[in-house]
């Protein structure tokens, strides 16, 4: 089966729109070998487009702190930026 009719039935069976659909498998595909039950998928969604390596720190993070999904964004964020002005 193609990707294309896959989604088609996915969409049809959920009444999710195609962009939801493609999210959920991104940030499932991306985050699949780090999943942790104790997390939202919300936490896993912020954290899916670091490396795999930044992916586990974070999630560690926010399991030990017991981080909202507003508190690990605005970690990552200030890692990233902190990152950038060591950079430069």
């Amino acid at each position: 089966m193609r990707r294309k009719e896959k989604y088609d039935e996915i969409v049809e069976a959920t009444g999710k729109n195609r962009k939801t659909i493609r999210n959920y498998s991104y940030i499932s595909g991306s985050t699949l070998s780090r999943r942790r039950d104790d997390l939202s998928f919300s936490h896993h969604a912020e954290v899916a487009s670091l490396p795999a390596n930044l992916q586990e720190v974070f999630l560690q993070l926010a399991f030990e702190d017991k981080l909202s999904v507003r508190q690990l964004r605005q970690g990552i964020k200030q890692f990233k930026i902190r990152r950038i002005t060591r950079n430069n």
